[in-house]
């Protein structure tokens, strides 16, 4: 919700569900509030063997209050924007360290492992040669 000068908003407090489609594809936010509904389509698309090209889009239902809007999806962009750092520094670990409240990561690393490219594609990919 929105706080301002030390008050809370109530009016403004959202609940939010999120859904990803695919590895690194589409991850859709819906933010239910009083005013209504936003939608916020979060999209990666690669364009390079290291290199993505991120993209925001987002519906909003018009009798959302313009300020409520911005606010909610730049909060958004805003906290994905500082998380880029940790992205451009992932290393991939083999058994990385787990606690309890990790979920089924190694579940959807499994899953996701169908997305990667063997070692001879990596490198033939590589080579202009070929």
């Amino acid at each position: 919700m929105i706080r301002l000068f030390g008050k809370n908003y109530e009016s403004t407090k959202a609940n939010a569900s999120i859904t990803f489609y695919g590895p690194a594809g589409i991850t859709v936010f819906r933010f239910d509030v009083e005013f209504g509904r936003i939608y916020l389509f979060h999209t990666h698309t690669p364009t390079s063997f290291t290199e993505l090209d991120v993209e925001f889009r987002a519906y909003v239902e018009k009798k959302m209050p313009r300020i409520l809007n911005w606010y909610v999806i730049g909060n958004w962009i805003a906290q994905w924007h500082q998380d880029i750092i940790v992205w451009e520094n992932k290393v991939f670990k083999r058994a990385p360290f787990l606690v309890k409240n990790d979920g089924p990561i190694l579940k959807m690393r499994r899953w996701y492992n169908q997305f990667y490219l063997s070692k001879e594609d990596q490198e033939s990919l590589a080579d202009p040669t070929d």
